[in-house]
C-alpha cells in the first residue's frame, strides 16, 4: 500500500441560471490528520432548503471534530444522524421549517483511504486512471432510482424522468433517514479523485464527462480550473438547479 500520499482539494458552488438563491452547502475540515469532506443540497421548493442544507452540514462536522476515535463507517453513520436530529430540532423550534430536508454526502479521508456516506441524490465519485474511469460511489435515493431498481425503468429513461429529483430519503425526514455507508474503505492511488456534487450537475453533466474534465494521472489539470470546468459545462446546458463541487486529488508527496 502506498501511503507516501497527500491530497488536494478544492470546493465551488453556484447559483445556476434559474434559481433566486443558494440551498447548497459545502465544507471540510481537519482533525488529527484525518478529513472530512461534506456536501449537501437542500430540498428546493420548499421552506428552509438553505437553513436545512447548513445545519446538517454544521452539525455533521462537528460531530466528527467531537467524536472520539472508532471505526470511520460507525463516525460516518453518528455523524449523518447526527445531522438528522439537528434539523428535526430546527423544525419543532421553527414550525414554518417543518417541511425542509437536505442530501447529505461526507467523505472521511485518512492518508491514501477513503469512506463514504450518503442520503438523498446528491452524488459521489471515484475517478481514476487519468479520468477515463468514473465510478458512481452512491446511489440515489429517489422514486425514480426505485423504479430502476426494480427493472420497471431503464438508466436513460430514469435520466429525462420528470419526476426524477423527488427524494425517496432525505435528511430532516420522517423519523429515521436511509443510510447508505461504505462497506470498507477505498484504497486510492496518486491522481485518484473524488468528486463529490449536487444534482445541479448531474442532472446535465454525465459520468464520462466529469472524469474527462477532473481527469488526474496522465494530463493534471488545476483544481481550480476543474470545478470553474465543471460548472460551466452545467451552466450552458441550462443551469436550471444550484450546481456544487467539491474534489479531493492524491498526489505523490
Amino acid at each position: 500500500m502506498n501511503t507516501n500520499l497527500t491530497i488536494q482539494h478544492i470546493q465551488a458552488t453556484d447559483v445556476g441560471l434559474v434559481r433566486e438563491s443558494n440551498e447548497d452547502y459545502v465544507t471540510h475540515v481537519q482533525r488529527d490528520g484525518e478529513y472530512l469532506f461534506v456536501l449537501a443540497d437542500g430540498m428546493g421548493g420548499l421552506p428552509g432548503g438553505e437553513v436545512a442544507s447548513q445545519v446538517a452540514s454544521e452539525a455533521a462536522r462537528d460531530h466528527f471534530l467531537l467524536r472520539t476515535r472508532v471505526e470511520p463507517g460507525i463516525i460516518l453513520e453518528e455523524a449523518l444522524l447526527a445531522a438528522h436530529r439537528a434539523c428535526r430540532e430546527v423544525q419543532v423550534q421553527r414550525p414554518e421549517l417543518s417541511r425542509m430536508g437536505t442530501t447529505l454526502e461526507l467523505a472521511l479521508v485518512h492518508d491514501n483511504e477513503l469512506w463514504w456516506g450518503h442520503v438523498g441524490d446528491s452524488r459521489q465519485y471515484l475517478v481514476t486512471d487519468g479520468g477515463r474511469r468514473c465510478l458512481q460511489l452512491t446511489v440515489d435515493h429517489t422514486l425514480v432510482q426505485g423504479l430502476v431498481d426494480q427493472g420497471i425503468l431503464s438508466v436513460e429513461d430514469a435520466r429525462h424522468h420528470p419526476h426524477r429529483n423527488l427524494l425517496s430519503s432525505a435528511i430532516g425526514t420522517g423519523d429515521r433517514p436511509r443510510l447508505d455507508i461504505a462497506a470498507e474503505s477505498l484504497v486510492l492511488e496518486a491522481g485518484d479523485c473524488l468528486v463529490q456534487c449536487s444534482d445541479g450537475l448531474t442532472d446535465l453533466v454525465l459520468p464520462a464527462e466529469i472524469g474527462e474534465i477532473v481527469g488526474g494521472r496522465d494530463t493534471p489539470v488545476a483544481l481550480d480550473r476543474v470545478c470553474a470546468d465543471l460548472i460551466e459545462l452545467a451552466k450552458r446546458r441550462g443551469g436550471h438547479d444550484n450546481i456544487t463541487v467539491q474534489v479531493v486529488r492524491w498526489v505523490t508527496a
